[in-house]
């Protein structure tokens, strides 16, 4: 399983891709996004899933 990039990362450097990264790993449905639509961390917490799951599937 790949590491969790809150891991590895600072709090600073630590983005709503990584935080949707995090979640895929973690078993999150993508469908349980936490930023609500007309968020543009919305866009990239889904972003960070996607490509947890093409990575890690």
């Amino acid at each position: 399983m790949t590491e969790l990039r809150r891991n590895s990362k600072t709090d600073d450097d630590f983005t709503p891709f990584d935080e949707g990264w995090d979640a895929y790993l973690e078993g999150v449905h993508k469908i349980d996004n936490p930023y609500p639509i007309n968020n543009w961390k919305h866009y990239e917490w889904n972003k960070g899933w996607d490509e947890a799951l093409s990575r890690n599937p």
